[in-house]
């Protein structure tokens, strides 16, 4: 039996200019797949996931050479969390501009954390020392105990130059993993920030705003009076203040102190607390007028549950303090 083979049709073989363009053609699909890939990269906790605590070392202000739980300190605040898996000229920039923007929105009671992730702390903090220029921040700097994966309960994706995740009450709310950083990323940021911020989700986060407003009306009122400009704009009145053409007109005492008590019911930290009690205290002893406000204040405080347990104890003994000082004043 006599094998028979096929013969197969010969085919002129392809144009290089149909090779090149289908070469062409998969880089730019491949070029497409990685730049899905990087746009659904992730780094730390999804929206609703809630943080775990981690320790860290300060490298800047009060807390520097201090181990600190953050997440601890912070106490459920509104917090823009910053992780910094690259120093560079490029990431610097947007540390700098996130910095300058979340110092603006501290008296909302943002708080802040830049985290600076090496293989160890020696190495980390050697890092930041050498290129101090980049990382010059008025917010907390500090450096994670955990390497450079960072703290592992957070999910951090150490290909990214940067990871910044905004909580509210210890959950996500909003985190951004930044392969490459540019100029819309601190606005995205602290676009998620305003949401966080602006969130009541009790009656005592309403009173809270509402005592917050109340203050800031009263100071612009006083500044427009001060400076001749009643009856003006309120875009008149803030250019004016941003211009520097009208110094700040103080608050009378009983709007400095609804002011101070609403911060101090803010206050996260035992050393910011004890500071505004203090001013609390130097409102009270110029101005003894105010204490049976102050008491009445505080009577409020304690049955909303306000603020944290180490603050309603301060704002208590300072009420027997001055409470027995005017009992003194007025048997003399």
């Amino acid at each position: 039996m006599k094998a028979t083979l096929t013969a197969f049709p010969k085919t002129s073989p392809r144009p290089l200019r149909s090779v090149l363009t289908g070469l062409a053609l998969a880089c730019l699909g491949a070029a497409a797949a990685a730049g899905a890939l990087q746009d659904e990269a992730f780094s730390g906790p999804l929206p609703g996931e809630p943080i775990v605590g981690f320790e860290a070392v300060g490298m800047n202000g009060e807390l520097r050479d201090e181990v600190h739980d953050f997440v601890a300190d912070f106490a459920g605040a509104t917090t823009v969390w910053c992780f910094i898996h690259e120093v560079s000229r490029a990431t610097s920039r947007t540390i700098r501009a996130l910095d300058e923007a979340c110092v603006a929105r501290r008296p909302d009671g943002l708080e802040t954390l830049f985290v600076l992730l090496g293989k160890d702390q020696d190495e980390t903090e050697r890092y930041g020392l050498e290129l101090p220029g980049l990382l010059e921040v008025r917010s907390p700097l500090a450096v994670s105990l955990d390497g450079q994966e960072g703290p592992g309960a957070w999910g951090l994706n150490r290909e990214m130059s940067l990871t910044i995740v905004v909580t509210r009450r210890d959950v996500a709310v909003a985190s951004f993993p930044l392969l490459t950083t540019n100029a819309t990323d601190v606005p995205q940021v602290m676009a998620a920030v305003d949401q966080a911020l602006l969130t009541l989700e009790s009656f005592e986060d309403v009173k809270r705003e509402l005592l917050a407003l109340r203050t800031r009306v009263a100071e612009l009122e006083r500044l427009a009076a001060a400076s001749g400009m009643t009856g003006a704009g309120p875009e008149a009145m803030r250019g004016a203040r941003m211009e520097g053409d009208m110094e700040r007109a103080p608050l009378d005492n009983e709007t400095e102190l609804a002011r101070l008590l609403a911060q101090a019911l803010e206050m996260k930290r035992p050393r910011q607390s004890q500071s505004a009690v203090r001013s609390i205290e130097a409102i009270l002893t110029e101005d003894a007028t105010l204490v049976p406000r102050f008491l009445q204040s505080l009577e409020q405080i304690r049955k909303d549950g306000s603020g944290s347990d180490s603050i309603r104890r301060e704002l208590s003994e300072l009420a027997t303090k001055v409470g027995a000082a005017a009992l003194d004043g007025g048997e003399r």
